[in-house]
């Protein structure tokens, strides 16, 4: 599973944010406040991808013993990233 980014005009989808079979459901998706990246928040974490290219840059949570990300937002800046889990948020730089 993963993020489709689709474009409104034409309707047509333009790439799918995913690593392949078996990766987690997508809980929610946002766009930097410059456009450039997109968040995505899942059951095994938070992952930060370059919009134009569609290719993953970051990890954030994860991993074994994490509990499942729910939310994930951008600062207005887009300098840091809140992620929100049923044990709490925490905030990423």
């Amino acid at each position: 599973d993963g993020a489709r980014l689709w474009n409104k005009r034409a309707g047509k989808l333009q790439r799918i944010l995913a690593g392949g079979p078996g990766w987690p459901a997508v809980k929610s998706a946002v766009f930097s406040p410059r456009g450039d990246e997109i968040l995505t928040a899942s059951r095994d974490g938070a992952r930060l991808w370059n919009k134009r290219a569609g290719k993953l840059q970051r990890i954030l949570a994860g991993g074994p013993g994490w509990p499942a990300v729910k939310s994930a937002v951008f600062s207005p800046r887009g300098d840091e990233i809140l992620t929100a889990s049923r044990d709490g948020a925490r905030l990423w730089n």
